[in-house]
């Protein structure tokens, strides 16, 4: 996905305006300090949800990206809505290179990762949730990896990148991933090929936004009140423009690879959901 400055946001915007979900989250932007200090927790008598502070991170930089880059870089046009992997195309996408399955971080990325330590240092998730991509789940061991064995740590397919046509987000086998992650448990990973991925037809902004509030749902049963989420670009664009309820112009923006965003997120209780 490209860089935040090359990112239309009214363009984006566009793609999305008609997404409908079933129900929303109040949302709500919390300080480093406030999540360091315990202070993030709503007022007592807050009954009509529960409130869980999460840390979204958006993966560190990766070898798609990087091709994309280069590809700019020299002047070849592309379209990520197209099909075709050869340069010269008129639907050449280099995001559909079938050499770019499930990409690993760049030297960049790893950098990126890494430098999150400062902040994953400051608060205290009780587990932490990876889409099962390889850049997403090596971001969040090396950015949490004081956490590693003390905390789960939880590969999910709600919170993958939007599937389809583009190779770099169609996964590797869950058996090579239980192998790259010993730190990460898969089980939540029901198949060993990527059978969600489609070769021919791109999921739909629609189809993701509804997987985003399935993946919210999901979060809300959980007892842990403290979560870190290592996703993606489009999937978090979609997530805070559409499923996640804020006036907060700034946190609705597009993610920078290895950026880490914490907020209070309200579960409605489940008669409450609307």
């Amino acid at each position: 996905m490209p860089p935040p400055s090359e990112v239309n946001h009214a363009d984006q915007l566009r793609l999305i305006e008609d997404v409908e979900v079933p129900h929303t989250f109040a949302c709500t932007p919390c300080t480093l300090e406030k999540c360091e200090l315990g202070k993030w927790k709503p007022a007592a008598g807050e009954t009509n949800a529960v409130h869980k502070l999460v840390h979204f991170i958006r993966h560190g930089h990766g070898y798609h990206n990087l091709l994309a880059t280069i590809c700019k870089e020299q002047g070849v046009k592309f379209s990520s809505a197209g099909k075709g992997w050869r340069p010269g195309s008129d639907v050449f996408n280099p995001y559909a290179h079938p050499e770019l399955i499930d990409p690993p971080l760049t030297q960049r990325g790893v950098a990126e990762a890494v430098a999150l330590r400062e902040l994953s240092a400051r608060v205290r998730p009780q587990m932490v949730v990876v889409s099962p991509m390889r850049r997403a789940a090596r971001t969040a061991v090396l950015a949490f990896d004081t956490l590693v064995g003390k905390v789960p740590f939880v590969a999910h397919e709600g919170c993958r990148e939007q599937m389809g046509i583009h190779m770099c987000d169609k996964r590797q086998t869950k058996q090579e991933a239980v192998r790259e992650f010993p730190e990460v448990s898969f089980d939540h990973v029901l198949h060993d090929e990527d059978i969600l991925w489609s070769c021919e037809d791109r999921e739909s902004k629609q189809e993701m936004a509804l997987r985003a509030c399935r993946f919210l749902d999901w979060l809300g049963t959980l007892d842990e009140t403290e979560i870190v989420v290592a996703t993606h670009s489009s999937f978090l664009f979609t997530l805070f423009n559409k499923v996640l309820l804020t006036d907060n112009d700034e946190i609705r923006k597009w993610f920078n690879t290895g950026e880490l965003r914490s907020v209070v997120v309200g579960f409605p209780l489940s008669e409450e959901a609307s």
